[in-house]
């Protein structure tokens, strides 16, 4: 009597967690330990690289990728989520402060140029020219327009003295005015005006400046 013998060979696969690994052409260099960060942006030419944190903006010299060093900071009204670097200009989307915009052609001492608050929460940022791109959450995008380091940027308390006023694409300058004219940014002389009501459908929307016997400015808008 023959007896068969079956050899069953069971082969158990031992599952586990699988690690990441670098691919043989990536390897980390350097870092800035100091977070939380969520946004980056470059200025190639001087080294520098701008990392959004928390309520604030780290400026550091990559000019040694391996050991990047802080210049300076800049503190936010809100939380950094997107950052973008244009011709010495840093453009900062502030979640729910908006847009922030920083003069730093100076690494080392940034300056606050202006500042624009949106509906909702500014997540991302793109710029053209003049133009800022928001992208603001649930109120969609918000087109914001800069109109230069040159507009001072203050509230301006009148005290109980005539000023100029535009309605309905109309500027209406008080009765005593004497000749003034309007000039743009630029200093450029874009309008002769008069006493009364002045239509200024014709000129661009932006800041100018109504110059007399003293400097007033003005927003024109559509």
């Amino acid at each position: 009597m023959k007896i068969k013998l079956v050899l069953t060979v069971v082969v158990c696969l031992v599952c586990g967690p699988v690690l990441a690994q670098d691919s043989l052409n990536c390897r980390e260099v350097g870092t800035w330990p100091f977070g939380p960060s969520y946004a980056v942006a470059l200025d190639v030419q001087r080294g520098l690289a701008f990392m959004g944190s928390g309520g604030g903006v780290y400026v550091l010299n990559i000019s040694n990728p391996n050991q990047p060093v802080k210049l300076s900071e800049i503190r936010t009204r809100g939380v950094v989520r997107d950052l973008v670097y244009n011709s010495n200009l840093l453009y900062i989307a502030d979640g729910p402060a908006g847009l922030e915009i920083w003069d730093v052609a100076n690494p080392s001492l940034p300056v606050k140029l202006g500042a624009c608050n949106t509906p909702d929460d500014a997540q991302d940022v793109a710029v053209s020219g003049s133009y800022a791109y928001v992208a603001d959450g649930s109120a969609g995008l918000r087109v914001i327009e800069f109109y230069g380091s040159g507009v001072e940027e203050k509230e301006i308390t009148q005290n109980k003295e005539p000023v100029a006023t535009v309605v309905c694409q109309v500027l209406k300058l008080p009765d005593e005015s004497q000749s003034p004219e309007l000039f743009d940014i630029t200093g450029r002389n874009v309008l002769k005006l008069k006493p009364g009501l002045n239509d200024v459908r014709g000129i661009k929307p932006g800041v100018y400046f109504i110059k007399g016997e003293k400097t007033t400015k003005v927003l024109i808008t559509r």
